[in-house]
């Protein structure tokens, strides 16, 4: 197998200090966790201990996860530019007795994996019970991880603000800088101005080939261009004054609209046959992504510039799905003009959005491959990643900064912070895809056929990422030129799904905000040929509108986006035995004029019943013109373990979602001293009653040199805690271990022997 080289870097930090907040066991070659990933509430972060390598002694690395973040942690989506999730049987449960499930051999207490795409690149660590604020746990991943990595040289460094593409129109963003007022600021001081009509045949600058039409103006303002360009007639084109809230000022700003065929974009010129006084917003304030992502082309090339800014703008431009929005890059078609225009493997690859995420992007940075950022601040600005440094003493990275003289993420102006990537490497990914975007004030949510979901999620507010190959990302790009007077783009959020199967998905329109909304999806099909569908709709908080996506991945075959008409239930739920939770069941749309009987089933009476009848089934009446019964069904924990729970009826598609009866294990006191060679206690106490058959707990000290407790204890049916005894045996310190996997996960306690 492949060594994969990930630069996880920790300045050789001692094992001692890499450890603090917890500690793998001693498995195989290794005494110790070789990688640390430590969860904040501002993303991920990544250590490594240089004395630990792969505990096989070949190629399989030990993973210790801290939550070092002010929540509990059901998973972890992680991202690398190798095959990381192709288990092969040897993990970590190979060397050592594991009494957790394993089907892998790779998982560690209290974790399995999910959502694995086909290239083993990318999947999910799934904490059972979820991973609480300050608890530790391990799990083992394949391949050999080790912290050596050199900086890359992508070479030429492009500035969006210097070249011959700076004053280029950017995007369809047929829209001039702000001013104070519509009328009595003046423009331009010149009595004509000239509009330029650009085919794609021609792209930017156009000193020939545009169409161009003469504007005399008889007043220079804002108002006075619209007045003047409406009043020309262009077939086509239409002027209108606009104003936008920046910073609590009312600014004013032209916006064109265009509806002529085969059109690349438009330019506003003061001087007749001047491409450089062109007014429209252009790539000198815009163009941080694309610039970016035009060096990226130009690294893969050998460092030799076969693209630049204009290249790749004037042929997005050309492209139905170049552009998502007003002004967001669409990364799927950057990597189609890579590939199909300039020759250059190339493949975009969904990374884990909205979040600072050291794993994948050190990972891809070792394997050669540099990363687009999406850096701190606001509004929205995008760097290239190139390597590792340090400065004053802390980690970093060199940037490729498209517009600032920034060379490193340290810059005060980013203050060594990102807020997420956009991932692009030479390992090719399959060509059918899903990408769905909306501009604000909604937020999205796809669901597969199978459940996985990617997206928002409603419930938490975070997000979620469970469908392979996906990701869900948020830009609001700023304007470079001038941050503070100008306004950034209208906030886009995208998921991307690469490698998506054929079938029938739904998507939620989630509002977060009272206004209209725009969604565009986009269908490419094995080809790679893309189909678009654009619709609008007006949003309030909390709404949900639901749609049914029918995907074919076969050339030819149409997208098909209607409103879906559809149960809803709530994902997520969990309850424990002895315990009942409200069920909230919903429809998409209101009921008929006869009302709609909706029947519950549990698919295992023995775990989860409908209550508080602890019935198998029952029906709930949602009302005509309602969307809701008159009462909220319950769920009911009869022991551990899940089961589905099924909503059918009203000729209405069926809908599943998965019911979890689990429940927490905690130590009185978390925290005590013993004297050595007595004996003490502790409580065990479970957070519901245990079901019929009782709960047995496993139990070990850390240090039974130390103090010892028994192999087990039973918290009796219908109780809800008992007493630990505990010996101490010598001076010193030890943790103990109480768990009963899989279904109630691990907990601890600190005992000092005096």
């Amino acid at each position: 197998m492949s060594r994969l080289t990930v630069c996880l870097f920790a300045l050789l930090m001692s094992s001692t200090a890499l450890l603090a907040n917890g500690s793998c066991p001693h498995i195989g070659a290794d005494t110790s966790c070789g990688i640390l990933i430590v969860i904040t509430d501002q993303g991920i972060s990544v250590q490594q201990d240089p004395t630990q390598g792969p505990f096989d002694g070949v190629e399989d690395t030990l993973v210790g996860v801290q939550n070092n973040s002010s929540k509990r942690v059901m998973s972890l989506p992680l991202t690398a530019s190798q095959a990381i999730f192709s288990f092969d049987g040897d993990g970590l449960c190979a060397f050592v007795t594991c009494t957790w499930p394993h089907p892998y051999s790779y998982e560690g207490p209290i974790t399995n994996f999910s959502s694995i795409n086909a290239a083993g690149t990318s999947g999910i660590v799934n904490f059972v019970g979820g991973l609480a604020a300050g608890d530790f746990t391990y799990f083992s991943l394949e391949l050999s991880i080790s912290t050596i990595c050199q900086p890359l040289t992508v070479a030429p460094l492009l500035k969006q603000n210097s070249g011959a593409w700076t004053l280029d129109t950017y995007d369809h963003l047929y829209v001039t800088k702000t001013f104070a007022n519509a009328d009595a600021v003046v423009v331009t001081n010149n009595p004509t101005i000239e509009l330029a009509i650009i085919p794609n045949s021609v792209g930017q600058p156009a000193n020939q080939g545009a169409t161009t039409q003469a504007i005399m103006l008889t007043t220079k303002t804002l108002n006075g261009i619209r007045d003047a360009i409406n009043s020309v007639g262009v077939t086509g084109v239409t002027a209108s004054v606009l104003n936008k809230q920046v910073n609590n000022t009312t600014r004013y700003y032209l916006s064109l609209t265009v509806n002529i065929a085969g059109t690349n974009t438009l330019q506003l010129r003061t001087t007749a046959g001047a491409p450089t006084s062109n007014i429209l917003r252009n790539i000198s304030a815009k163009g941080c992504y694309l610039t970016s992502t035009a060096m990226l082309i130009n690294y893969r090339a050998g460092n030799q510039q076969v693209t630049d800014p204009r290249a790749l703008n004037n042929w997005l431009n050309s492209q139905v799905d170049g552009y998502i929005g007003a002004g967001n890059l669409n990364p799927v078609a950057v990597a189609r003009y890579a590939r199909n225009v300039v020759n250059v493997g190339m493949w975009f690859q969904p990374s884990t959005g909205n979040q600072r995420d050291d794993f994948a992007l050190n990972n891809y940075l070792c394997t050669g491959n540099p990363a687009v950022l999406r850096v701190a601040g606001s509004p929205d600005h995008f760097v290239v990643a190139t390597g590792q440094t340090v400065v004053n003493g802390q980690n970093s990275y060199f940037i490729n900064d498209p517009y600032y003289a920034a060379v490193t993420l340290a810059d005060p102006r980013y203050n060594n912070s990102y807020k997420d990537l956009r991932l692009f490497s030479s390992t090719s990914t399959p060509p059918n895809a899903l990408v769905v975007s909306a501009h604000s004030p909604v937020e999205l949510l796809l669901t597969d056929s199978s459940g996985n979901r990617t997206g928002y999620d409603p419930t938490t507010g975070g997000t979620v990422q469970q469908i392979p190959g996906s990701g869900y990302s948020r830009e609001s790009i700023g304007d470079d030129d001038d941050p503070v007077n100008e306004p950034p783009t209208d906030e886009t959020k995208s998921l991307e799904a690469i490698g998506v199967a054929s079938g029938l998905y739904k998507f939620q329109v989630i509002g977060v905000g009272t206004g209209p909304f725009t969604i565009d999806v986009l269908a490419y099909d094995s080809s790679g040929t893309p189909q678009i569908q654009s619709f609008t709709g007006t949003a309030t908080q909390g709404s949900a509108d639901v749609y049914n996506i029918t995907y074919s991945s076969t050339p030819g075959v149409p997208l098909v986006v209607v409103p879906a008409d559809d149960i809803l239930l709530p994902p997520n739920v969990t309850v424990g035995p002895g315990q009942c939770v409200p069920l909230p069941l919903s429809l998409t749309s209101p009921s008929g004029p006869i009302g709609t009987f909706i029947t519950l089933t549990s698919s295992d009476p023995s775990k989860v019943t409908l209550g508080p009848g602890n019935l198998s089934s029952e029906t709930v009446f949602i009302p005509a013109g309602a969307i809701t019964g008159a009462r909220t069904p319950l769920v009911c924990g009869v022991n551990f373990g899940t089961a589905t729970i099924s909503a059918t009826g009203g000729g209405l598609p069926s809908a599943n979602q998965t019911v979890l009866v689990s429940a927490t294990l905690s130590f009185s006191p978390s925290n005590s001293a013993i004297t050595r060679g007595k004996q003490d206690r502790l409580t065990l106490s479970l957070s519901a009653p245990a079901p019929v058959g009782g709960v047995t707990v496993s139990l070990n000290s850390d240090q039974p040199s130390v103090a010892t407790v028994p192999s087990s204890v039973t918290i009796l049916a219908g109780t809800s805690s008992v007493i630990v005894p505990i010996t101490g045996i010598a001076v010193g310190s030890t943790v103990i271990h109480a768990s009963s996997l899989p279904n109630v996960p691990e907990t601890t306690a600190s005992v000092t022997v005096q």
